[in-house]
C-alpha cells in the first residue's frame, strides 16, 4: 500500500486538475523575428506558443470511451475523449497535448525557469503532456505533467482484445510509465470489471501493487 499511494499520489499530485484550459489561439501562436544582414532584413518565422502547447494529442479510436475498474483506488470510471479524458483518481477532467517551443524562446517548457513555471502555473494545472512509448514490445500512451521532461511521474495506457472464458474482451491496461508493469485494468463495464478485474492476463507484465 505504501508503494501504491507513493506511485499514484505523486501522480495525482504533479497532475492536479484546477485552473484555466488553453485556447486555441495558444495552440497556434507564431512569433516572427526579424534578423539584420548586411543587404537585407531577412524575415524567419519562428514557431513557438505562449505556453509551448504545440496542438492537441488525439487519442486512440480504440482508447475512447468509458471505463470501468473495481480497484479501491479508483472511484471514478476513466474517460477518454478525442483529446481529453477524466482520471479515475479525481474525477476532473484534463486536456492533452503535444509539447512545443515557448514562444519568444528555443526551449520547451521544461527548460524555463522556475519562476517563468510559477507566473504560469494556473495555465498548466488541467493540461497533459501526450506522448507515446514502446515498452516490452507494446506501444504505450503517456500522460505526464506538461512542464516536465520525464515521465516517470504520469500514466500509462494501452488497449488489447483479450481472451477469457471463451470469450474475447476489450481491456485498458495501466501501467508504469518507467517499466510497463501494469498497476489496473479497466474493461468496457462494471460488471466485466468486478469479474475480471483480478485477473493477470498472460501477455502482461504486473507490478507486485495489489489490483484490489
Amino acid at each position: 500500500m505504501n508503494k501504491t499511494a507513493k506511485i499514484l499520489g505523486l501522480s495525482v499530485a504533479a497532475l492536479s486538475l484546477a485552473g484555466n484550459c488553453f485556447t486555441t489561439n495558444e495552440v497556434s501562436a507564431k512569433t516572427t523575428t526579424t534578423h539584420i544582414t548586411g543587404k537585407k532584413d531577412v524575415k524567419k518565422t519562428a514557431k513557438g506558443t505562449k505556453y509551448g502547447f504545440k496542438k492537441a494529442f488525439v487519442f486512440s479510436k480504440e482508447l475512447q470511451g468509458k471505463w470501468y475498474s473495481n480497484n479501491n483506488l479508483t472511484p471514478d470510471p476513466l474517460e477518454i475523449g478525442k483529446s481529453s479524458l477524466v482520471l479515475p483518481y479525481t474525477g476532473k477532467k484534463a486536456k492533452a497535448i503535444v509539447i512545443g517551443k515557448v514562444k519568444g524562446t528555443n526551449k520547451y517548457t521544461w527548460q524555463m525557469s522556475g519562476s517563468w513555471k510559477s507566473k504560469h502555473a494556473k495555465a498548466f494545472a488541467n493540461v497533459m503532456r501526450g506522448s507515446y512509448k514502446t515498452i516490452n514490445q507494446t506501444k504505450w500512451t503517456i500522460l505526464s505533467p506538461a512542464d516536465e521532461k520525464s515521465i516517470s511521474v504520469g500514466f500509462a495506457y494501452t488497449v488489447k482484445d483479450e481472451k477469457i472464458d471463451g470469450e474475447t474482451i476489450r481491456v485498458v491496461f495501466e501501467a508504469i510509465p518507467d517499466n510497463g508493469k501494469v498497476i489496473n485494468q479497466y474493461f468496457t463495464s462494471k460488471d466485466l470489471a468486478n469479474k475480471y478485474s483480478a485477473t493477470k492476463f498472460t501477455d502482461m507484465i504486473y507490478s507486485d501493487i495489489n489490483l484490489k
